[in-house]
């Protein structure tokens, strides 16, 4: 398995890079142009074959999880200015599709897998924004997504923590074992599944809200870890949630997450779904993901940071959700303008989760932006 993408480092429970040391540099002022000149920059940053490949990391080159991240981004804008660039988005899918074979998944155009299942999730919800009609690979995709579901056919039970969540492991990788499951993939998956009026997708969906039910902090807060799994490092804001001592904390970005997978999977009233609501609306920041007990530079301070972009694009999905939302909407916009590169890009100072890359960051930030501008007028 090739990569280390953002998203897969937020699984893994990598140990935290050390932060930079320069401060912050002083907000600018935010520019009503923002999203267009960062999908500027990305639209740059293409490769002639449609990729996009990294050049801060030589295991992000291959391409496949990068491109289906800026596809994503691109994808997720207002459809005026998704349009004018979707000559790329076209170009795009042809390199995370041409893979040699019957492709059942996104991989690389020579055929390794790089994070297949996000790959494939972000993909396939990108194609069907775009109108882009592909019926029997979209079907394939489907199927492939549903088998990688944590459940009988993977031998899993459902007294199992992970049992209706997805994972990181791939199509050819030993089963009945588990990488973790997590509210990320979890919830990227369902997002790409929720179209999809069957009887398979219903039971998956209804399997995952229950993964989901399980994983949630109902005690004290409501909120939500990154995994059930209690003793995972990649439950980045530690344990002890003031319950039981080894009770994973709520925090941020996991909340958003979590609240999306309920949302997306089942009624979106219920007591869950309200009590995520709550914890995002009393905890919520523009600046970076509430939940972290401190801010040094080593632990759960240094994801605090490290987070930041993947925070933005999830909390502003959100935003739809919390009584509060205008006020919050207008705070996080501003912030996320201010903190834009003359160029266009975005790009983290810490280097936890890969933001440091400005392919990543931008494609986050851009993701974030477009719900926002999407939240305030029709997209059709």
């Amino acid at each position: 398995m090739t990569g280390l993408l953002w998203l897969a480092i937020l699984c893994a429970g990598a140990p935290p890079a050390p932060a930079s040391p320069n401060p912050e540099p002083v907000a600018k002022a935010p520019s009503p142009d923002s999203l267009q000149r960062g999908l500027d920059y990305l639209a740059r940053a293409q490769a002639d074959d449609g990729g996009w490949h990294s050049e801060t990391y030589g295991a992000l080159r291959p391409g496949a999880a990068t491109t289906a991240l800026v596809l994503h981004a691109i994808a997720s804008a207002p459809r005026p200015l998704r349009d004018l660039h979707r000559a790329r988005c076209l170009a795009a899918y042809r390199f995370l599709t041409r893979s040699p074979g019957q492709q059942k998944y996104v991989c690389n155009p020579d055929g390794s897998a790089d994070y297949p299942t996000y790959a494939t999730a972000l993909t396939l919800a990108a194609a069907r924004r775009l109108g882009i009609e592909d019926k029997p690979l979209h079907d394939r995709y489907v199927q492939y997504l549903l088998r990688m579901q944590l459940d009988e056919r993977q031998k899993f039970s459902p007294d199992s923590p992970h049992y209706g969540g997805w994972d990181l492991m791939g199509p050819d990788e030993q089963r009945e074992i588990t990488s973790g499951t997590n509210v990320s993939i979890t919830r990227y998956v369902l997002a790409a599944l929720e179209p999809v009026d069957t009887d398979a997708a219903r039971q998956a969906r209804a399997r995952a809200r229950d993964w989901a039910k399980r994983c949630q902090n109902m005690t004290p807060d409501g909120g939500f870890p990154f995994t059930p799994d209690s003793f995972s490092a990649s439950n980045k804001a530690g344990n002890d949630a003031g319950v039981e001592a080894d009770q994973p904390r709520s925090y941020g970005t996991a909340t958003c997450d979590g609240l999306l997978c309920l949302a997306t999977a089942g009624p979106p009233n219920d007591a869950e779904v309200r009590r995520a609501i709550q914890w995002i609306s009393k905890n919520f920041e523009a600046e970076q993901p509430p939940g972290f007990l401190a801010d040094d530079d080593q632990g759960p301070g240094a994801w605090r940071r490290g987070l930041r972009f993947y925070y933005f694009a999830a909390v502003a999905e959100t935003l739809p959700l919390l009584p509060t939302e205008p006020e919050n909407r207008s705070r996080l916009a501003d912030h996320i303008r201010s903190l834009q590169k003359d160029d266009g890009r975005w790009e983290n100072d810490a280097a936890q989760m890969r933001e440091d890359d400005p392919l990543i960051a931008t494609a986050l930030a851009v993701i974030a932006l477009s719900h926002l501008a999407n939240g305030k007028q029709s997209d059709e």
